[in-house]
């Protein structure tokens, strides 16, 4: 949208100046009127996991209040973020069984 807006801008056509205009004025107004999805961060310290970690925040468009696309973003959202945050319990888990094999084997060599 800004690339096709810009080069319309761009082009010292005064009709192509105007639709380039109409463009950023109707886009900004779409997303004005929206919802956004807020994304996530959890510290998973596993790197085994992908980037299931994050997630951006996203905005809806004006009309995804009324088809229900702003209801669906947010449920996977919701269940991405559940699923984060088991990864992170299991990596939390995972880590400290990990020290507590080396804390053995010192224990051991001592």
């Amino acid at each position: 949208m800004h690339g096709v807006s810009g080069a319309l801008i761009k082009s010292g056509n005064p009709w192509a100046i105007g639709a380039g205009v109409a463009l950023e004025g109707l886009n900004w107004l779409t997303k004005a009127g929206g919802r956004t999805v807020q994304g996530y961060d959890v510290d998973i310290k596993n790197s085994g996991y992908g980037n299931i970690s994050h997630q951006e925040s996203e905005a809806g468009r004006i009309w995804d209040k009324w088809s229900g696309a702003t209801a669906r973003k947010l449920a996977k959202r919701n269940e991405k973020a559940r699923m984060a945050l088991a990864a992170m319990d299991i990596s939390n888990d995972v880590e400290y069984e990990q020290e507590a094999r080396q804390n053995s084997v010192t224990n051991v060599l001592q």
